[in-house]
């Protein structure tokens, strides 16, 4: 066998092989931290699934997840077309001020266009005899947002932009049970009006989360997050926003090895907007991924995202990629 392919074997039955069952307890690496990609979510806050973080005092830690979305949603009797791609790259960072107190910055970029991802999507469906929703209405990779409102139609066009700085803290709450079994974690959020009007909703933002982390077994987890927010913007060109909104997410971890896990989740939210009603719906999202630790304080995480009935007021498909480092 040649040097080079006997080393990149050895190097995959390090990553790969399992530990024995008598070493120590696999650590949890939590869930993906997936945002909901809709054009309209991205204008205003967005709760995130509190993951696992661990650090301590004085410690740093910096995030990028990049998500790309493809959106279909065409009703000409109810005046809505959704037909785009958006692309989404959140950078975010912390710093722990203790062992268990922490706070950060997150700042998304948002990017609208035609994209690339129809024909595979129309290929998926045809493959699992599935419907494509009418995309055979409008040209392959064509663009256009627009929604029928009071006011006139709303349209969001092509382009770059911004979104809003959002304020961060996390408390991870000391728990009387082993933090190897059961933890508790609280994190809020504070999203400021700073990005331009096509990319940034007006008004401040609040939100809540809570999250709780249980160990089922050597490798097995559950995980499970709830929040709350309040959206602060009046009515704006006929959309009226719900002002209060609700996000609940479950899911399981595997630790497939020491450095990879691989997770399950179902992303829950209330309504985005009260009127128009045809997009006034619950969203919800099946997910799954894969935390990858590349080296110590540096992770890899992969994610695709298929969104549940209805599909008007969520993305059709979602994939999602992020690296985090600890320093």
């Amino acid at each position: 066998m040649r040097p080079g392919l006997r080393l990149l074997v050895l190097l995959l039955s390090i990553v790969a092989t399992p530990a024995r069952a008598d070493g120590p307890a696999h650590a949890p690496r939590g869930l993906l931290d997936f945002r909901d990609p809709y054009p309209l979510a991205g204008l205003h806050l967005q709760l995130p699934t509190v993951t696992q973080m661990r650090l301590r005092a004085g410690e740093q830690r910096f995030e990028g997840r990049w998500t790309w979305a493809n959106h279909y949603g065409f009703s000409a009797s109810r005046g809505i077309v959704v037909d785009a791609e958006t692309h989404r790259l959140e950078l975010e960072g912390w710093l722990a001020l203790t062992d268990d107190l922490y706070i950060g910055l997150a700042l998304p970029l948002h990017s609208r266009g035609s994209g690339s991802l129809d024909s595979f999507i129309e290929n998926f469906h045809d493959t699992f005899n599935l419907s494509n929703g009418g995309r055979d209405r409008r040209s392959r990779d064509a663009y256009a947002i627009s929604i029928a409102s009071a006011g006139g139609p709303r349209t969001l066009d092509r382009g770059t932009g911004a979104g809003g700085l959002t304020l961060q803290s996390r408390w991870n709450v000391p728990l009387s049970a082993p933090e190897e079994s059961t933890s508790l974690s609280v994190q809020g959020q504070i999203r400021l009006p700073t990005g331009p009007d096509d990319f940034s909703a007006g008004g401040v933002d609040v939100g809540l989360a809570a999250a709780m982390h249980h160990r089922l077994g050597e490798r097995l987890f559950v995980h499970g997050s709830l929040g709350a927010m309040y959206l602060r913007e009046d009515d704006s060109e006929g959309l009226s926003w719900e002002h209060h909104q609700l996000q609940a997410v479950l899911g399981v971890e595997y630790a497939f090895t020491r450095s990879i896990s691989l997770t399950a989740q179902l992303l829950v939210m209330t309504p985005l907007l009260e009127r128009p009603g045809f997009l006034g719906d619950g969203r919800r999202y099946a997910i799954l991924g894969m935390r990858w630790g590349l080296h110590a304080g540096l992770e890899l995480q992969l994610g695709v995202a298929e969104n549940l009935q209805p599909f008007d007021n969520t993305a059709d498909l979602a994939l999602q990629i992020g690296l985090t480092s600890r320093f």
